[in-house]
């Protein structure tokens, strides 16, 4: 008999220390995954004005991510909030097919949709307290958005780079527009007298205006 005892007790001692030291590191490292879920909540950042202080020209607008923990449900239930989420967001082929499989998945935690609106998150509410949908959450995700960002896309004009010697051109060449014209009779000696100011003939006004303002490419 105690012979008996001394083997049940050493049986029981060998598979205590099995459990307790060559499979302990792995069993506290599965209890860890199973009870720990890393989330990130992103900052919201503020609004930026211009100088006015009236245009806005940075802000942020909520958005939501849907997440889900399927391994909670029964695969006849992951289903049918699988294809209750794929009506409401109005998904079709390669993204619905997505959704489908991450929701019927066995894991604790899936990001199912993003960047989802106030409008769409508020009728996911509603379905979740009717509980037409089961094991799903909404999670912020603020969007950065920039209002005049449209402006920025606009091809600008044309810059030009005139040089210091085609602007020497174009100086000399307004100066030719007009000059000084005497009278064919000789100089009087009066002081009255005055040179005139002509317009030279061979100057129209476009050759004024082209050689005024060089051209850009």
């Amino acid at each position: 008999m105690l012979v008996v005892f001394a083997v049940a007790g050493a049986s029981l001692v060998g598979r205590l220390a099995w459990w307790q030291v060559v499979r302990g590191s792995a069993l506290a490292a599965e209890a860890h995954r199973q009870t720990t879920i890393r989330t990130e909540s992103p900052s919201r950042r503020g609004t930026i004005f211009d100088r006015s202080g009236t245009v806005v020209l940075a802000t942020s607008v909520d958005r939501y991510r849907i997440v889900g923990s399927p391994h909670q449900l029964t695969l006849a239930d992951r289903q049918a909030t699988a294809q209750g989420l794929v009506n409401l967001l109005g998904l079709a082929e390669a993204d619905a097919v997505d959704l489908v499989t991450k929701m019927t998945s066995d894991r604790g935690y899936v990001v199912l949709a993003r960047g989802v609106d106030e409008a769409v998150a508020t009728r996911i509410r509603d379905m979740i307290a009717r509980r037409e949908l089961q094991a799903i959450s909404l999670e912020p995700e603020p969007q950065r958005v920039y209002p005049l960002a449209e402006h920025r896309e606009r091809p600008s004009p044309p810059t030009c780079w005139v040089s210091s010697i085609a602007m020497g051109k174009a100086s000399t060449a307004s100066r030719t527009i007009f000059r000084r014209s005497w009278p064919a009779s000789p100089v009087s000696s009066s002081p009255s007298a005055t040179p005139t100011a002509t317009r030279s003939p061979t100057r129209s006004r476009s050759n004024r205006r082209a050689s005024r303002a060089p051209t850009c490419d």
